[in-house]
């Protein structure tokens, strides 16, 4: 099957030529995110500025306690920390880790989208891109079989002390595209927390900082719903 020809769900922009995008990252300032709290209803986590939630599959939602900043316009409620498989979400973007040549059965986030969108997804991305991505770049291919309308492929390089660079400009680069095609919801997984070796609290951290800067640079975007998906087993990366 090619994925070409899947399905649009009618909602927002499609575009079926191939999306090659670079942006230069900003020093985006880096959230506090209190690493010592489980992200429980019990015990809910302190983040600077705005307000932010953790559900998970079965749609169980917790407010984080926060303190709100009057210069952000769209508040961080948009952000939900879901803990559950990115490839479940239904969603108008699914965001995918995955390797330089995107190979899909290499790394376990790219992996399971592949077994859930089908072989299609993987000779969409050897059609599109046959010599792969850069990091930094933005790959772009239909959704397949996902509940989504379109995915962006992007990779991460060997962590080398500059998670936070690497993970700004990428997902910049993905919040912009997704305004671009006025796309209202988007999900987001644990950038190079893996084999990669990103330092959990980093990640969490610049992913956080990146979605704020970004709500308050663009107060009239689209996105409202901005998902960062943890597998629920994966206990470390939750916290």
């Amino acid at each position: 099957m090619d994925c070409s020809a899947a399905q649009d769900l009618g909602i927002g922009k499609r575009s079926s030529t191939p999306v090659f995008r670079t942006t230069s990252s900003p020093n985006f300032g880096l959230a506090r995110m209190d690493s010592t709290q489980d992200v429980s209803p019990s015990q809910p986590v302190k983040y600077r500025s705005s307000s932010a939630s953790v559900a998970s599959d079965g749609n169980e939602t917790t407010n984080f306690a926060c303190e709100k900043k009057p210069a952000i316009q769209r508040s961080l409620e948009s952000i939900r920390l879901v803990k559950g498989q990115l490839a479940c979400q239904k969603v108008d973007v699914i965001v995918n880790s995955t390797s330089a040549s995107m190979q899909l059965e290499y790394g376990a986030v790219s992996k399971s989208l592949l077994q859930a969108a089908g072989p299609g997804l993987q000779s969409e991305c050897k059609r599109k891109y046959p010599f792969g991505i850069q990091p930094g770049d933005l790959a772009e291919t239909s959704g397949c079989k996902l509940n989504c309308k379109v995915i962006y492929h992007g990779t991460m390089s060997v962590y080398d002390g500059a998670a936070s660079n690497v993970i700004d400009t990428f997902m910049k680069s993905c919040l912009q595209t997704a305004d671009e095609s006025e796309f209202v919801s988007i999900a987001f997984p644990a950038f190079g927390t893996g084999h990669l070796g990103y330092p959990k609290q980093q990640v969490a951290n610049t992913m956080f900082s990146c979605v704020e800067t970004f709500f308050r640079r663009h107060p009239n975007t689209s996105l409202q719903d901005v998902r960062f998906v943890v597998y629920d087993k994966d206990f470390t990366t939750v916290k």
